[in-house]
This record gives structure tokens, C-alpha cells and sequence, in this order.
């Protein structure tokens, strides 16, 4: 139970970072878009 609640948060960590990720990566390209016009 304990090593599966361990399993449950990492993945939720990793899924957490990889959203955080493109989150970052999609304001930057807004960002560049702006800086084109």
C-alpha cells in the first residue's frame, strides 16, 4: 500500500513537471509570436 502510494505520487510529480514544462514552453512561444508582430 505504502510503495503504491509512493508509485501514485511520483507519477503525479512527473505529470505535474511535464505540464508545468509545456505550460513555460507555450507562454515563450506566445511571447515570440508578440515580438513578430
Amino acid at each position: 500500500m505504502f510503495k503504491r502510494l509512493l508509485g501514485l505520487l511520483g507519477i503525479a510529480a512527473v505529470v505535474g513537471g511535464v505540464v508545468a514544462f509545456l505550460r513555460r514552453n507555450k507562454d515563450d512561444d506566445e511571447f515570440l509570436d508578440e515580438e513578430l508582430e
